[in-house]
C-alpha cells in the first residue's frame, strides 16, 4: 500500500500561499555535525538533535531547539522559540493558522498543539511527500554543515563522492569541538538562515487577513508553556510567596475573586524564562488566575515615583473596598438572622438555644440578658419590653403545637424509605 501510494497513486500537486503564519511544519533532524564526548572507555563521537518548525512560505525557520535527542520536551521548546520568534517580528505573540506535524508521540502532543494554532494536521502514515521539510534539511546539510571539518556526511546510502573523507578526519579529529561548540555552530547557521529570508517574510505580513490574526494571552500561554513549580501554597497578606533557587517571589493580584479564596490551595505553573508572572490553579483544577510579582515600594516618601503613589492608592482603595463589601455582608447576614431568630419561638428550656438568641438581640451583653430571659421563663405567657421591643412569651401548648407542626412537615416533605432502602 505505502509503495503504491508513493510511486503509483495519482498524485496531486500543491502550491506554497506567500502569506506568512499561514502553515507551518514540523520535524526533527540529526544534525550531521560532530562533537568529542569524554566516556567511561574513552573518547566518544556523538551527534546532536534539532526540532526545527518552519513556515512553509520562504521556508523561514520561525523556531529551534537543540538537544540531545527528539522528545516531547524538546518539540515544545522548538514551538516556544518560535512563538517568541513571531512577538519579536509583529510586537504579539500569534498563533499560526495551521500547524503539521510528524505522528511523533501524537496521542501525547496533540492538546499541545491545538493550544498553540487554529489547525493541527498530523500527517498521514508513510507519506513522506507531505512533510516538505525534509528538503530543507537536506539544504541545510548542503549549505551549511558540509563545510565544516566536524561534517559527518548525508546518509549511508549516499554516493561516496558526498560522504567526508575519512582518513583526513582521523587526522583533525583532535580538534573537533565539545557539545557546546557543536550548538554554537548550529545557532550560528540557523540565525544566519533567519536574517537572509527575514525581509522577505515580514514584508508579506499585511497580507494576512486581520480575522487570522489571533494573539496568544498570558495565561493561554502559561498553561501551554508553563511548568509546576515547587508543592502548593496559600495565599496572606503578604501574597503568595514562592522560594526557588534560594531566591523569594511574592505574588498576588487584584481580582477580588482571588482574595476571597484565601482557604484555598494553589499550585504555581510558570514559565521560569520569565518569573514576572506565574498561573495558579486550585487542587481541583476548578479555579485559574494569573498573578503578577508584588511590586516593591521605597519605605521613604521623597525616592517615591508617581507610579509607586500610584500603586499605594490603588492598594488603598482595593483594601476599602473589600472592606466595604465584608460589612455589606456581614450586615446582609445580620438583618437575616434577626429575621429568623423574630420568627422563631424561644425554647426556653434549652438553654444553648436560648443563649444563642439572646445574644443577637443587644449588643455584647448576653449575659444579663439571658438570666433576664431564664426569669422570665417562670412567668409564661407574659411579655416584657427588650431594647424597645415587646416579646411574647410562648405557652406550653403553643410550643408542642408548633413542634407537632414541624414533624407534620417533615413527614409531608421527606421520604424516608428513601435512606432505609
Amino acid at each position: 500500500k505505502r509503495s503504491h501510494d508513493t510511486n503509483v497513486a495519482k498524485q496531486v500537486k500543491r502550491v506554497v500561499t506567500e502569506i506568512p503564519m499561514v502553515y507551518w511544519t514540523l520535524d526533527g533532524w540529526t544534525v550531521e555535525l560532530m562533537y568529542q564526548e569524554r566516556g567511561p572507555k574513552g573518547i566518544d563521537y556523538k551527534r546532536l538533535v534539532m526540532v526545527v518548525v518552519l513556515d512553509v512560505w520562504t521556508k523561514y525557520p520561525i523556531g529551534y531547539a537543540i538537544g540531545d535527542r527528539e522528545t516531547p520536551e524538546l518539540i515544545k521548546q522548538a514551538n516556544r522559540n518560535a512563538l517568541l520568534h513571531v512577538k519579536e517580528l509583529f510586537g504579539e505573540v500569534y498563533r499560526p493558522v495551521q500547524v503539521q506535524s510528524d505522528r511523533y508521540q501524537l496521542k501525547n502532543l496533540t492538546p499541545f498543539y491545538q493550544a498553540m494554532t487554529h489547525l493541527h494536521t498530523p500527517a498521514a502514515v508513510g507519506n513522506a511527500k507531505a512533510k516538505v521539510i525534509e528538503p530543507y534539511f537536506k539544504y541545510l546539510n548542503k549549505t551549511y554543515c558540509q563545510l565544516l571539518p566536524n561534517w559527518t556526511g548525508f546518509n549511508v546510502t549516499a554516493s561516496r563522492n558526498n560522504q567526508p573523507n575519512i582518513e583526513f578526519m582521523d587526522k583533525i579529529k583532535g580538534t573537533f569541538p565539545g557539545k557546546d561548540g557543536v550548538v554554537q555552530q548550529i545557532t550560528m547557521f540557523m540565525e544566519r538562515e533567519r536574517a537572509n529570508k527575514q525581509e522577505q517574510y515580514v514584508s508579506t505580513w499585511p497580507q494576512l487577513p486581520e480575522e487570522r490574526k489571533q494573539t496568544m494571552g498570558v495565561q493561554e500561554w502559561l498553561e501551554v508553556f508553563g511548568q509546576p513549580i515547587g508543592g502548593t501554597n496559600r495565599l496572606t497578606g503578604e501574597g503568595l510567596v514562592k522560594q526557588l533557587g534560594g531566591v523569594k517571589y511574592v505574588y498576588d493580584s487584584f481580582d477580588p475573586e482571588f482574595r476571597r479564596l484565601m482557604h484555598l490551595d494553589w499550585q504555581v505553573y510558570a514559565d521560569t524564562t520569565d518569573m514576572s508572572r506565574v498561573l495558579v490553579k486550585s487542587t481541583d483544577g476548578q479555579k485559574r488566575f494569573v498573578l503578577n510579582t508584588v511590586r516593591e515600594v521605597p519605605m521613604d516618601i521623597m525616592t517615591m515615583t508617581d507610579e509607586d503613589r500610584a500603586y499605594l492608592q490603588s492598594v488603598r482603595d482595593f483594601n476599602n473596598e473589600r472592606k466595604e463589601e465584608i460589612a455589606e455582608l456581614y450586615g446582609y447576614d445580620a438583618d437575616m438572622t434577626r429575621a429568623i431568630v423574630a420568627d422563631s419561638p424561644l425554647n426556653l428550656n434549652n438553654d444553648e438555644e436560648l443563649a444563642v438568641k439572646t445574644m443577637l438581640t443587644v449588643n455584647g451583653q448576653q449575659k444579663e440578658r439571658l438570666q433576664d430571659a431564664k426569669r422570665l421563663g417562670n412567668e409564661s405567657g407574659e411579655r416584657r419590653a427588650e431594647s424597645g421591643r415587646a416579646i411574647a412569651m410562648p405557652t406550653k401548648q403553643e410550643r408542642d403545637d408548633w413542634e407537632a407542626r414541624q414533624e407534620q412537615r417533615m413527614k409531608n416533605t421527606i421520604d424516608f424509605n428513601f435512606f432505609t432502602s
